[in-house]
Order: C-alpha cells, then structure tokens, then sequence
C-alpha cells in the first residue's frame, strides 16, 4: 500500500522501530480520550466535566502532533484540522455549560 494513502496512525506505526514508541502511546491515549468526551457529554450530561476532558483531549491532540512531526510530516499535518474541531467543539461545549 502507497504510503501517501494510509491514515496518520499507520504511518507512523510503519515508521516506527519500537511499536509502543510515545507517539503511539499518546495516539491511543488520545482515542481512549475522544471516545469517553462523547459518553461524559452525551451519556451524562456532564458539561464542565466534558469541556474539562476536552481540554485535556486537546493538549494530548497537540502533544501527538508535535511527537507525529519528529517522524512523518505528512501524518502531522492531517491532525490539524483535528486539532482545529476540537478548539470549535470547546467552544460549543463550554457554551453549552454557561447555558444549562
């Protein structure tokens, strides 16, 4: 498979020696991350929480582009638009805390 066509993740897994190396580390920590935002504001309704959570969801997003960058530049690049959806859904999110 041309590696021009594979996701962010895979590329830096085919780049990587050590396959638990902290750019992969952060890559699942930050899907562990995004996947529970959806249950805690959703599910819950924990809106100061989730806009919490996201905060940190972005940090780990940004910490992942900076490690993605020291490997594939490619693969750093598609995260920001990532990156930049989750500054717009902090903004609705936090939002939505000063309105319930």
């Amino acid at each position: 498979m041309d590696s021009a066509l594979c996701s962010d993740g895979y590329r830096i897994y085919n780049k990587e020696e050590i396959k638990l190396s902290p750019a992969l580390v952060t890559y699942g920590i930050q899907l562990f991350f995004n996947y529970f935002w959806s249950v805690f504001f959703f599910g819950a309704g924990l809106y100061l929480f989730s806009f919490i959570w996201l905060i940190a969801l972005w940090a780990l997003v940004l910490s992942m582009i900076i490690l993605f960058y020291r490997i594939d530049k490619p693969a750093a690049y598609m995260q920001i638009p990532y990156i930049l959806w989750l500054s717009f859904a902090a903004y609705l999110n936090f939002g939505i805390y000063l309105l319930n």
